[in-house]
């Protein structure tokens, strides 16, 4: 398959002839700003993965702060803070060949959504366990005794 590169006004085009093609506008200068699309999609499909496991209910310790990017003054900004992460899960962190980490947020997103499932889950059960409790202590005397 052959890909055609060509620059049309304001955007640099990347394509193929399958409807296959990647566009970027102009006001993306490089990839520390925004990369838009109508859609993302991250290939899910299980030929595609070895390994396969349940992930575990673990606590995912996370410092998540406000911040402002040095590319986007003024802007506030929510996130972690790669070095701080890395020290308990380095699973979520990339460092470059410059040194500057990357944080992988899909997969750190779907951790913490694992986490709360499970404390979610373990509250259903503590409220019904004390629902059943209170309700047992309200019902009336047995065999006419109070």
């Amino acid at each position: 398959m052959t890909w055609t590169i060509e620059q049309k006004n304001d955007q640099l085009l990347i394509s193929r002839g399958d409807n296959v093609s990647i566009t970027f506008e102009s006001h993306i200068t490089d990839f520390k700003k925004h990369v838009s699309a109508a859609g993302y999609l991250t290939t899910s499909d299980s030929r595609l993965k070895n390994n396969i496991k349940i992930a575990p209910d673990a606590t995912i310790k996370t410092q998540w702060k406000t911040y402002e990017s040095t590319t986007e003054l003024g802007k506030k900004r929510y996130g972690v803070l790669a070095q701080d992460l890395e020290q308990e899960h380095p699973e979520f962190v990339h460092t470059d060949d410059k040194g500057y980490k990357s944080v992988a947020y899909t997969d750190l997103l779907v951790a913490k959504n694992i986490e709360l499932e499970s404390r979610i889950h373990a509250l259903e059960i503590s409220v019904n366990v004390l629902s059943k409790a209170v309700a047992g202590s309200n019902s009336p005397p047995r065999n006419g005794r109070t």
